[in-house]
């Protein structure tokens, strides 16, 4: 007697089938959510890493051509620093009659973003940094620009300009840590602009200032400061971003005329 031929699979062998291909399917969905979330670490990773290549290039704009012995890096806290930018040059050619408003020739630069901050001029006791109230163009008061100048009114009174002598105006801003969308980040603030520059950082330490000395000790005192140090460090990565390490970032500023 034949035996009939046997066609298909039986209820068992499809049983396996499906959960062999099920075990596969759930595999690679597993290897697809972890390549996913390395791949949000490494990027995450990335954009802290690129913010805080950002803002050391911009801290480094700031105080590469800082003055430390005439005050224009001023440490104002471990995680707070306040920096002088110089923004052009100009001759003085003299004031009022009352010594209020400065008269500046041969104007080099952007004075105009020094208004309301400081100007550097050399009165009869030494050079000084004198607020800044307002600029304006030539005025009666000040006949020495009749011809073309800029007139700087001055925070007080400086009759003792010493006449032909160089102008240098200024402006300060302030890098500071402080909390912002559930961390810390680095922000730089100038006047009423607060823009932030790199972040998460590491908490209200992941920006640290600080003087040092010509042989590398930390000092307190900026009179005796021949560099100063900054330090960003950029939180590390998220759960499931497993091998993202923190980014540390350590730089040391020596100025000009240290």
């Amino acid at each position: 007697m034949k035996t009939p031929s046997r066609q298909g699979f039986s209820m068992p062998e499809l049983m396996v089938v499906v959960a062999l291909g099920a075990l596969i399917v759930f595999a690679l969905q597993e290897v697809l959510v972890t390549q996913r979330r390395y791949w949000n670490a490494q990027g995450a990773a990335s954009v802290r890493h690129e913010a805080a290549r950002v803002a050391m290039a911009v801290l480094t704009a700031a105080l590469r051509e800082a003055n430390l012995a005439g005050g224009d890096v001023v440490v104002l806290g471990p995680g707070r620093i306040r920096a002088r930018q110089p923004l052009g040059l100009g001759l003085v050619c003299g004031t009022d009659a009352a010594g209020s408003r400065l008269g500046v020739v041969a104007a080099e630069g952007r004075w105009a973003a020094g208004a309301g901050d400081s100007v550097l001029i050399q009165r009869a006791g030494g050079w000084t940094a004198e607020s800044v109230t307002a600029l304006s163009g030539p005025t009666p008061q000040v006949p020495c620009v009749a011809g073309g100048g800029t007139v700087a009114r001055l925070g007080r009174a400086a009759p003792d300009v010493v006449p032909a002598s160089a102008a240098r105006p200024f402006r300060s801003v302030v890098f500071e840590v402080a909390p912002d969308a559930g961390g810390f980040w680095l922000f730089r603030v100038d006047g009423a602009l607060r823009d932030a520059l790199a972040g998460p950082l590491e908490g209200a330490t992941g920006f640290a200032t600080w003087y040092e000395d010509a042989q590398g000790a930390v000092v307190t005192d900026p009179a005796v400061a021949a560099r100063v140090g900054v330090r960003i460090v950029t939180a590390p990565g998220a759960a499931g971003g497993a091998g993202i390490r923190k980014d540390t970032v350590t730089l040391t500023f020596g100025g000009r005329n240290r």
